[in-house]
Formats: C-alpha cells, sequence, structure tokens
C-alpha cells in the first residue's frame, strides 16, 4: 500500500504559516493562560500542543469487528479475541505545567471488552502512558508554536483479556506545532511508536509512524467546532504496510460562564485501510487549573 505522504505536508504547512503577517492582538483568555504567548484548545482525539494543567475524563466506545468468522470456535482466549466486541474505555488524563514551554501528562485508562457469541466480558486497566511535552513559541508573533516530546507506553495491560499488553514498552518521540489565526487554530502531530520488549508470538510492528491534523473554529466564546484527521502507517510485523486514515469531526462547549470547564464529543469514522473498529465516540469533560 501507498506511504504516507503527509509530513511533507506538515512542513509546507509551517512554512506558510510563518510567512503569514502577525495575527492581532490575542482574544481574552478564559483559562487563565495569560502568561503564555500562545494556547490552543484541547482537540478529541489529537493532543495539543500547549503545556496546560488540566484534568480530562474520556468515555471512548468502539465496535471492535472480530478477527475472524470461527469467533467463539477456539479456546476461550482465542474466541475472546476473535469475536466482535463493544469495546469501552474510560481515562483519566492529568497534566502540570512546569511553565508555558514545559508539561508532564499522565492517562490512566481502563477498558472493558464485551464481546459478542455469549462469551464473558473482561475488564482491565490499560496501557498507562506517561510524557513530556515541549513548547517553543520564537515565532509567536506569527501565531505559530513549534515544539515536541517523548511519550512512554507502560505494560499494565492484560494480552490475555486482549487489552493493552503486559510486557510491550512503547515509546513515542514526537513533533507538533500549532497554529493561530483569529477564531481558527490548525494544530499538528507527527510521532513515531517504537515497541520494546515484544516477543516474537506478538508479531508485533517494528515501528508505527502516526499523524494527527486538527482545524478547530471558534463559532462563540462558549462553542467550537473541530474536525480531526488521523492517519497511521505501520512498518513491519502482521499489518506491515498498512496505511488507515479516520475522520473525525466534534464539538467543545463551555456552559458555565467563568468555569474553565468544557464538555467534547466526537464520532471517529474510518475511511480506508484494515478496519481495527467500525467507529469509534468520545465524551470528554475537561477543567482547566
Amino acid at each position: 500500500m501507498p506511504k504516507l505522504h503527509v509530513p511533507g505536508a506538515t512542513g509546507l504547512a509551517l512554512a506558510l504559516a510563518a510567512a503569514w503577517p502577525a495575527p492581532p492582538a490575542a482574544a481574552h483568555d478564559d483559562d487563565g493562560h495569560h502568561e503564555a504567548p500562545l494556547h490552543f484548545s484541547h482537540p478529541l482525539f489529537t493532543e495539543s500542543p500547549s503545556p496546560d494543567t488540566k484534568l480530562r475524563l474520556d468515555w471512548f466506545y468502539a465496535r471492535l469487528p472480530g478477527e475472524g468468522e470461527e469467533a467463539g470456535a477456539a479456546d476461550e482466549e482465542g474466541g475472546l479475541l476473535a469475536a466482535p466486541a463493544d469495546f469501552h474505555t474510560f481515562r483519566l488524563e492529568a497534566e502540570y505545567a512546569f511553565s508555558p514551554s514545559l508539561s508532564i501528562e499522565v492517562d490512566i485508562p481502563v477498558s472493558i471488552r464485551n464481546p459478542a457469541e455469549g462469551l464473558a466480558q473482561v475488564s482491565a486497566v490499560d496501557t498507562l502512558e506517561v510524557g513530556l511535552k515541549y513548547a517553543n513559541f520564537a515565532f509567536a508573533e506569527h501565531g505559530l508554536l513549534l515544539g515536541g516530546g517523548i511519550e512512554f507506553g507502560l505494560p499494565t495491560g492484560s494480552d490475555e483479556k486482549g487489552i493493552g499488553s503486559d510486557h510491550i514498552v512503547e515509546i513515542e518521540p514526537f513533533i507538533d506545532f500549532g497554529f493561530k489565526r483569529g477564531s481558527f487554530e490548525l494544530v499538528g502531530f507527527v510521532a513515531v511508536g517504537l515497541p520494546v520488549n515484544d516477543r516474537p508470538e506478538d508479531a508485533e510492528a517494528d515501528a508505527e509512524l502516526a499523524i494527527d491534523i486538527s482545524a478547530l473554529y471558534h463559532v462563540a466564546p462558549a462553542l467550537q467546532l473541530l474536525v480531526e484527521l488521523n492517519g497511521e502507517h505501520v512498518y513491519g510485523g502482521e499489518e506491515a504496510g498498512l496505511d488507515a486514515w479516520n475522520v473525525s469531526p466534534g464539538l467543545k462547549l463551555r456552559p458555565w460562564r467563568g468555569l474553565a470547564l468544557d464538555i467534547g464529543a466526537g464520532v471517529q469514522i474510518p475511511l480506508n485501510g484494515t478496519k481495527e473498529q467500525k467507529v469509534r465516540t468520545v465524551l470528554s469533560l475537561f477543567y482547566h487549573f
């Protein structure tokens, strides 16, 4: 399958963004980020390039198609993983910004796999993630933020239950950008996922290239509309050469004026590639300190 060429497009977007004239003075910021030259609203499926101090609570739902037509015909473990299933993940995300340029983030997910074919429901802590995020404001007068960081996925899951992994460590360095002009925000991430401590029977990918882009528009102080594009290319393993793309429309609301609490909802729709899920939805609460 064709390889992704988005990194080149992202670089072109950065060059064009830097060449634009400086935007007008920043509008009021209800989240208390007056000390930062630029701040970006958090998308739903894509990360934000802005270091934040916040709590986020998510409920993700996906309908997994299963791994084959013989669902439930194998032993208990094989039938569990092969059967179509409803997959729920509840995630608590905590982020602390040491400064406008640097933050640490911890994601604690718990997932529930509810398979069809009369198999029992299972649940477990999923892959716990710890990340460091850096932002550079050298081009803030042009509305442009550049940054990057690294994220670690810890083996807190369960291979037997098909929820995360109990031995694979994931290392994911990334670079990102954010461009802001008036009520419009454009955010992009390029990340490389590298599994460590995998076993031959895992058939794990050698590496995964992930591309995430979010476009968000502030319709009103209490309403944001956004659309996200999330892509992945797999190198090595059982899915070598796979290109998978998803498009994700969504919205965010701030019901109470003066309270930095946002409610977000979105749906992720597969566009091509092997369908690991039919449709994925998210309902999120954001609270900024």
